[in-house]
């Protein structure tokens, strides 16, 4: 679903620096306005906020009706590889009001893409990506309320595997314990736990548990909220970290 508020955020924004409006296309900034995920491709796609907080979306035909779902009342337009994207661009801009502006174009824009249609249309183009950080950092009243529900469910979690925890528990068994407690008290997709680096496939049992940390899970804000250490890291050691992840563990290796 489009989140107006946020729509309005960067039509502000926009608006303050004379930018006519913002090009996002799929990756982690159009998630976050949406909620929801559209399918990468190479073939151009994006969603046009316009500083009046108005939007339209356009993409390959493929993919209209499933990003007409994502959207609601956005308007979805399509065009046909036969045909190219750049008339039908050049079309949407003149409807919209667009020729001649100045565009902003988040980062997922690829470079291709966008010289296709700058050579199609005139428009000058300007970085979108700090506004679109900027939205993402100046949270709105329900995101706040998400991260302190967060953050009250993640220090449930830390509190209980805790206990759980003692020789000879293997990282599936602390894993399910964290989805349970997380679930429990109404956290929502509460992963597991892994350790994230580049030396993950060489980790033996001769790794120290207490170089692992955790980030806490978050509930419907897009945001990944920092958590506590599930024990203190000493200051000499690796540099590791353990984030929840929907990636599963091996369930038959024990902790040490």
């Amino acid at each position: 679903m489009v989140n107006k508020e946020l729509f309005g955020k960067l039509a502000e924004m926009m608006r303050a620096n004379d930018v006519e409006a913002v090009v996002v296309a799929p990756g982690n900034d159009l998630r976050f306005l949406l909620g929801g995920s559209v399918l990468l491709c190479e073939r151009f796609q994006g969603l046009f906020i316009k500083n009046d907080a108005t939007a339209f979306y356009y993409c390959n035909a493929l993919y209209v009706d499933e990003i007409s779902d994502l959207l609601g009342d956005v308007p979805v337009y399509g065009w046909h590889d036969s045909d190219g994207f750049e008339d039908g661009a050049k079309k949407l801009f003149e409807k919209y009001g667009l020729v001649g502006k100045k565009i902003a174009f988040n980062g997922n824009v690829r470079a291709f893409n966008l010289i296709k249609l700058m050579e199609a249309v005139d428009f000058t183009p300007v970085n979108g990506k700090d506004y679109l950080e900027l939205v993402r950092i100046i949270k709105t009243p329900e995101e706040m309320d998400n991260l302190r529900e967060a953050s009250r469910i993640a220090d449930l979690a830390f509190e209980g595997v805790l206990k759980f925890i003692k020789p000879g528990v293997t990282e599936k068994e602390i894993e399910d314990e964290i989805k349970r407690i997380c679930h429990e008290n109404g956290g929502e997709n509460a992963g597991g736990i892994v350790p994230t680096t580049s030396e993950t496939r060489a980790w033996s049992k001769s790794t120290p548990w207490s170089s692992w940390t955790t980030a806490a899970p978050t509930r419907e804000c897009g945001q990944t909220l920092p958590g506590p250490s599930l024990l203190a890291r000493p200051p000499k050691e690796r540099s590791t970290s353990m984030t929840w992840s929907s990636r599963q563990t091996s369930p038959e290796r024990p902790l040490t």
